[in-house]
């Protein structure tokens, strides 16, 4: 078993990994994030895992009826509708394997689904036509947006940071290598030969 928080894996989150990552093949930069997922998302606070582990141990032992256990881990399921009233939330849950469905209700529920990273797409929409193939909002290597020259002057741009997994690599959506990639946007946008500098 791989330990989250060892030097060894947090190489990957490296600044100097980006380039290497940048400059490799869509098809490697693919495998190379499918590798390392579980590296960046996989992570889990191994004293809590022990308590909640204790707990349903616990809990087991005290009650026979897994009806009326305090705490469950509902497993290959999906919610299929939710329904708010006076005395809390009912949740209806579907079973993916088999199909059946069963109301569980509770009192407070709390949504941790995650989150996709293309919040951009749409805020920046109206300007889709001023990209440089009008559709994608292609990132260079200095996190600008690669526009169309002949349509945006030179010294104007838009940069994009926490988005850019797919050309960027795994540390892109981490707070660890912020200040980086805030001193490349900054050398790239104010003028740094390095970084394509615009002034």
């Amino acid at each position: 078993m791989s330990n989250n928080t060892s030097n060894s894996v947090n190489e990957i989150f490296d600044a100097d990994q980006v380039d290497t990552f940048y400059s490799s093949t869509a098809a490697q930069r693919a495998a190379t994030i499918s590798g390392n997922r579980a590296t960046n998302y996989g992570v889990v606070r191994g004293a809590l895992l022990q308590e909640i582990y204790d707990d349903l141990y616990i809990q087991r032992l005290h009650q026979s009826d897994e009806q009326k256990w305090l705490h469950r881990i509902e497993k290959y399921c999906e919610v299929v509708a939710a329904q708010a009233n006076d005395d809390g939330v009912e949740l209806v849950v579907r079973d993916v394997n088999h199909g059946t469905k069963e109301t569980l209700r509770f009192d407070a529920v709390v949504v941790a689904a995650g989150y996709k990273r293309n919040m951009h797409e749409e805020i920046l929409d109206p300007v889709r036509g001023l990209t440089a193939d009008g559709e994608h909002f292609g990132v260079r290597r200095d996190y600008s947006v690669e526009m169309s020259r002949d349509k945006v002057n030179e010294t104007a741009g838009i940069w994009l940071q926490g988005c850019n997994e797919s050309s960027h690599g795994l540390a892109d959506t981490l707070l660890s290598i912020l200040a980086v990639r805030g001193g490349e946007m900054v050398k790239s946008i104010f003028g740094d030969e390095r970084y394509g500098g615009r002034v």
